[in-house]
């Protein structure tokens, strides 16, 4: 498989993504507005939690991208440092919820944890999205 392939093929997973994000946030919210009490205080925090998830995503695609062009130890020292980098944002992004009164936790986490929701979505949104935009330029 050529550079060229590759790269595509991880831009088109990245997109999967993402866009698998969005859905899973729609449903998350809608389930919990009818669970927590502090209805607008949860959507807002969970839209900034899907927001993180996105930048996760994207971070991790620019890791991956950079990381095959450089030496395998180089690399593995780069993936370990941005893998740290992304913990710590999600560790901040989770203290903010904890600690400014007009986030709510819940919201922030399960915001955060819809990249791993979309992860196992990623075959569905595969089809859909290959079917619509990347089929249509062929």
């Amino acid at each position: 498989m050529s550079i060229k392939n590759r790269l595509s093929r991880y831009h088109e997973t990245l997109v999967e993504l993402v866009a698998g994000i969005m859905p899973i946030t729609l449903i998350v919210g809608v389930v919990g507005v009818f669970i927590v009490s502090e209805k607008l205080k949860f959507c807002i925090s969970l839209l900034i939690g899907a927001l993180g998830a996105a930048l996760l995503a994207i971070h991790i695609y620019i890791t991956i991208d950079r990381g095959l062009d450089m030496v395998p130890d180089d690399a593995g020292k780069y993936a370990k440092r941005n893998y740290a980098l992304r913990l710590i944002f999600m560790i901040l992004v989770v203290l903010c919820g904890l600690k400014l009164p007009f986030l709510h936790f819940g919201g922030i986490f399960l915001g955060l944890l819809t990249l791993k929701g979309s992860v196992y979505l990623r075959p569905l949104t595969h089809k859909i999205i290959s079917a619509k935009v990347y089929n249509e330029g062929r």
